[in-house]
């Protein structure tokens, strides 16, 4: 199939642009946050390096709390705590039971109040609220996170997702992940987010940027999953929007018709869901001459 723009006007293109955006916006689910609370342990360790190590299972959670009759020590028991809440909601993604998000909730708030200097019980009372939509709370224990621990990787990636999928604020957002990406440049949907939330704020080189760099990642995403822990389907969904939005870039703010193409048709290779296939292609018939 072989694409031809058919019209140069910047006002035609801008409104292409508006509509295309808004078709992808509606067409996909938001990128997701980073899918799991850190594990609990003695030492903190590198959240690279940490994820997955948690704390499973019912006998394991009545092993913890037998074990808080016993332990006098304030910072170990506050480590107990976060430990069973974080086992809680291991339970909870595995078996889909929201109600154990009531014992999330409380041995993570009874971790924070215990010992409120400590990050990463901030971060992950940040992701409960974060599960269960409540994002501007999410958005306060990110910011402790942050405040304690200015390099926490994580938490700064959850607060840029945050501030631009679920709180319109693009600005801030911008600020959050560009922190992240110094921070660790190799995270998955860290650029793609990036990009997008510099196109609301108008800032389309650096978007296009962001963009070629989240296709970049996703396509070695098999060398790298181990260190990376995401899902292949969350990769796949971030590199076809990244190419969607350079395909659309490259129609309108920075015209070029064989980078237009190639990116649109990255698209169609990627995507399998034959009818949001179709939908693109319907949806660019009104704007290209297609044959």
């Amino acid at each position: 199939m072989t694409i031809r723009i058919f019209k140069q006007d910047y006002f035609f293109f801008s409104a292409l642009f508006l509509c295309w955006m808004g078709w992808v916006l509606v067409g996909y689910k938001p990128v997701p946050f980073n899918g799991q609370p850190l594990p609990s342990a003695n030492l903190e360790r590198h959240p690279g390096s940490a994820l997955g190590q948690h704390v499973k299972g019912e006998q394991d959670i009545a092993k913890l709390k037998t074990s808080l009759v016993s332990e006098k020590d304030s910072s170990a028991r506050m480590e107990i705590f976060n430990a069973i809440g974080s086992a809680y909601f291991d339970l909870e993604r595995e078996n889909g039971n929201r109600i154990l998000f009531d014992s999330v909730y409380k041995f993570y708030t009874l971790s924070v109040l215990g010992a409120p200097t400590v990050a990463r019980y901030h971060y992950n009372l940040g992701r409960f609220y974060t599960d269960i939509a409540s994002h501007e709370k999410a958005k306060a224990e990110y910011e402790a996170t942050i405040a304690l621990d200015p390099m926490h990787v994580f938490a700064l990636n959850n607060l840029g997702m945050a501030c631009y999928f679920e709180l319109k604020q693009p600005v801030a957002a911008c600020q959050y992940l560009s922190r992240a990406l110094a921070i660790d440049s190799m995270l998955f949907t860290c650029n793609l987010a990036l990009g997008l939330a510099e196109i609301d704020v108008k800032a389309y080189s650096s978007a296009r940027e962001h963009f070629e760099r989240e296709i970049a990642l996703d396509q070695s995403y098999s060398k790298r999953s181990q260190q990376y822990p995401t899902s292949a389907g969350n990769v796949r969904y971030a590199e076809a929007l990244a190419h969607s939005n350079l395909a659309l870039l490259y129609s309108t703010q920075f015209p070029d018709q064989q980078k237009a193409q190639m990116h649109f048709h990255a698209y169609l290779q990627i995507e399998q869901d034959p009818q949001k296939r179709e939908d693109l292609t319907q949806q660019m018939k009104k704007y290209w001459v297609m044959k």
